[in-house]
């Protein structure tokens, strides 16, 4: 492997080392731990942030996302902060059921001791800012991906090292989202894997190849960790290219090909309108007629089932996003 091909596998792998030390620094808050009762019997799991003055704010996550809103201080029976994290303590297990049987009595309009009290009523809510809601994605990734079709046998095994090399390479690419509904949506993308792999000064191999297509996505999000899981199934045109020197002489290869391909990855919104992702990818593709160029010379090979060009790679990428935040996606009125 060449110094250059080193330098640029250690720099994504770096990159990579770079992008999940982040994911652990921006790890977002928990889920709300504050019990809010209004007195119409709704019970909100919120985190507060003030309680004082005219208005009431709090973190509501729904679904996809976490929002800050206000409260104008109207019907709202109960507030106990702390509520279900005492719920998670044993030693706190008398205590819980007493805070329990208060947030079920205001539910019923009963008036409630010990807690503290809101004489006004419950109106509309006042979005002010959200985490993420996209409706719109345009991002770009790029890392590490490996080919994955099996050496012939009876290769000798500095045949094989230099297989593996050929094998190894990186991946980068753009993609464009469109999420109809908020757990479906559609998307365009390109994606390139490139390889450069040296065995002597007479041969080399530098193998290009590229995906263009559509995608099918879906989202669920996780309530523990915070973030969503997003799938997608994509399928389009992926073209090949091969500039090889065998034994000093040079050489042009083409391969034209339809490929599908899935991809699972973990996002998380780090502010309003910028999310990082971190994804697995495998696109497969096989080719059975291959174009050569020889010294000006074009020829076309039509390959058999054993000799056919195995275009079917995985990959780990790191990505970032930006989305289109629509504002009045999740309003409550």
């Amino acid at each position: 492997m060449t110094f250059t091909k080193r330098l640029k596998v250690s720099s994504v792998k770096n990159c990579l080392y770079l992008f999940l030390f982040l994911f652990a620094c921006c790890n977002p808050k928990a889920s709300g731990q504050d019990l809010l009762v209004t007195s119409r019997g709704d019970s909100l799991q919120v985190r507060l942030h003030e309680v004082e003055g005219e208005y009431i704010r709090f973190d509501w996550k729904e679904r996809l996302r976490t929002t800050v809103r206000e409260l104008p201080r109207s019907e709202v029976a109960v507030l106990i902060k702390g509520f279900y994290e005492n719920q998670k303590r044993p030693r706190d297990t008398q205590k819980n059921t007493e805070n329990t049987d208060s947030a079920q009595s205001a539910a019923k309009g009963e008036k409630v001791p010990d807690t503290e009290s809101i004489e006004v009523a419950f109106l509309d809510t006042i979005q002010i800012s959200s985490s993420y809601s996209p409706e719109w994605q345009l991002g770009a990734y790029a890392g590490l991906s490996k080919r994955l079709f099996s050496p012939k046998i009876g290769l000798s095994q500095s045949e094989l090292d230099y297989l593996q090399k050929i094998k190894t390479g990186y991946s980068f690419g753009i993609a464009a989202n469109h999420f109809f509904k908020k757990r479906w949506g559609l998307g365009l993308r390109y994606d390139t894997y490139r390889s450069d792999a040296r065995k002597n000064e007479t041969n080399t191999n530098k193998v290009n190849i590229q995906f263009i297509g559509l995608s099918l996505l879906h989202r669920s999000p996780l309530s523990g960790v915070g973030g969503y899981i997003q799938s997608g199934f994509e399928i389009g045109y992926q073209p090949y290219r091969n500039h090889a020197v065998i034994n000093g002489l040079e050489s042009l290869l083409h391969a034209k090909s339809m490929g599908w391909g899935i991809s699972v990855g973990y996002h998380r919104a780090v502010a309003e309108k910028i999310i990082l992702s971190l994804t697995g990818t495998c696109l497969i593709g096989v080719s059975y007629k291959m174009t050569t160029e020889v010294n000006g010379s074009r020829q076309t090979l039509y390959l058999n089932r054993k000799d056919f060009e195995d275009l079917t790679r995985a990959a780990i990428t790191l990505g970032i996003a930006f989305a289109d935040v629509v504002p009045n996606l999740f309003r409550t009125k």
